[in-house]
C-alpha cells in the first residue's frame, strides 16, 4: 500500500526508451530544481547519446552552482570514467541512492 503513495513525478520521462523524453526529463528536473532527480541524471552521464550527457550535465551544474568535477560530454567512455566516478561520490555524498551509479554495461540507460 505505501508504494502507491511513493512520489515518483520524477521519474516520468527517464524510464522512457525514447532519448527525447529522457532529455525532457533532465530538462524538467533542471528547471524545476527537482534535486531526486539527481540519481538518474548521473545514470545519464554514463549515456551513449551525446544529447543525454549535455541535458545531464547542465542539470547537475545548475543543481551545484557550476561544479562539473571535470566531466566534458564529449570524451571517450574511458575518459568521462573518473568524472562520472566523482559524480557518484558527489550524489552519494548528497544523500541519493546507490542507484545513482552510472551504467557499466555499456547501453543507454
Amino acid at each position: 500500500m505505501s508504494a502507491c503513495l511513493r512520489d515518483t513525478s520524477n521519474l516520468v520521462g527517464f524510464d522512457e526508451p525514447d532519448p527525447q523524453a529522457r532529455i525532457r526529463a533532465a530538462m524538467r528536473a533542471d528547471e524545476t530544481d527537482d534535486r531526486s532527480a539527481v540519481p538518474r541524471l548521473v545514470e545519464m552521464l554514463d549515456s551513449d547519446d551525446p544529447a543525454e550527457r549535455i541535458a545531464a550535465i547542465e542539470a547537475l551544474r545548475d543543481f551545484t552552482g557550476g561544479e562539473t568535477f571535470g566531466y566534458r560530454h564529449f570524451d571517450d567512455r574511458v575518459d568521462r570514467r573518473a568524472a562520472i566516478d566523482r559524480w557518484v561520490e558527489w550524489a552519494r555524498q548528497q544523500g541519493a541512492p546507490a542507484s545513482g551509479e552510472p551504467n557499466t554495461t555499456g547501453t543507454t540507460p
